[in-house]
């Protein structure tokens, strides 16, 4: 339920981002994955907890879409591509380590202890933020109206890209490669 949430959600939070701009953006998803966390630490039975995941595959499906137009506003193309390299190695790694520090908290507490360790970390994440990100963004927020013809009518040409998909299809089959292994792994 998550990852679905996740993966197209991410497809909303590109129209978020175009009309709101990155700052307001952050927000939203933020509070958007604090509240589902929320729900998934208090949840009492199956279909509560999965409206807690729900919130946080929705909420947690901005981060790629912010975090690429926050640092395409911050550093020059030299520098954004070893600042997106750096980002895509430690986000390659991640559900590696995820399972194994989780079971280690699953070990000691209970399983819900493993939100709340997270709800920790989007919290802090959220003060970060708010105290570090400039609030002077060089946002392009625009302010023709967004339709979701238009969002379709965008997505649709980007589909027909030749360069979408030569670039889109290795990185499938890799990252298929990498979450295939992650799971068949004890």
């Amino acid at each position: 339920v998550y990852l679905i949430f996740f993966a197209f959600s991410q497809l909303v939070w590109g129209a978020v981002i175009q009309k709101r701009g990155s700052r307001r953006t952050i927000y939203y998803s933020l509070i958007i994955t604090l509240a589902g966390t929320l729900i998934a630490i208090v949840s009492f039975n199956l279909p509560l907890y999965l409206i807690g995941r729900t919130l946080e595959g929705i909420g947690l499906g901005a981060a790629g879409p912010v975090t690429r137009t926050v640092l395409v506003n911050f550093f020059d193309r030299k520098e954004l591509s070893v600042r997106i390299s750096m980002m895509v190695g430690t986000a390659a790694t991640m559900p590696a380590l995820a399972p194994i520090v989780a079971g280690y908290v699953l070990y000691w507490i209970d399983w819900q202890a493993v939100f709340g360790v997270f709800f920790l970390m989007t919290a802090i994440l959220f003060y970060l933020i708010y105290r570090l990100l400039p609030s002077d963004l060089h946002d392009t927020v625009n302010d023709e109206e967004l339709t979701t013809m238009k969002i379709f009518r965008n997505y649709f040409n980007v589909l027909k890209q030749k360069a979408f998909w030569g670039y889109t299809l290795p990185y499938v089959a890799i990252s298929s490669g990498m979450l295939g292994y992650y799971s068949a792994t004890p």
